[in-house]
C-alpha cells in the first residue's frame, strides 16, 4: 500500500506538470486578453469624448457669451432706468423747493 501511495503521488506530480504548462499559458492569455480589452475600451472612450468635445466647446462658448451679454444688458437697463428715475427725482426736487419758497 505504501508503494502504491508513493507511486500515485509520483503519477499525480507528472500529471500536474503536464497540465501546469498549458494552464499557465491559458492564464497568461486570459490576462493579456483582458488587458488588451481594457486598453481598447479606453481608446474607444477617448474617441467618443473627442467627438463630443467639439460641439460641447462651441456650446460652452455660446453659453458663456449669452451669459455675458445678459449681464451686460441688465446693467445697461439699470443705468437707463436710474437715469430716468434720477431725472424725475431731480424735477420733483426742483418743484418741491420752488413751492417751499
Amino acid at each position: 500500500k505504501r508503494l502504491q501511495k508513493a507511486a500515485q503521488k509520483v503519477m499525480n506530480r507528472w500529471k500536474n506538470k503536464c497540465v501546469a504548462v498549458p494552464y499557465a499559458m491559458w492564464a497568461l492569455n486570459v490576462s493579456e486578453k483582458n488587458r488588451l480589452m481594457t486598453i481598447a475600451q479606453k481608446v474607444v472612450r477617448r474617441w467618443n469624448l473627442r467627438t463630443v468635445a467639439v460641439p460641447f466647446e462651441s456650446w460652452l462658448t455660446n453659453a458663456q457669451e449669452y451669459k455675458r451679454l445678459a449681464q451686460r444688458s441688465t446693467s445697461v437697463f439699470l443705468k437707463w432706468f436710474q437715469r430716468f428715475q434720477s431725472r424725475a427725482f431731480d424735477r420733483w426736487l426742483g418743484s418741491a423747493t420752488e413751492q417751499m419758497r
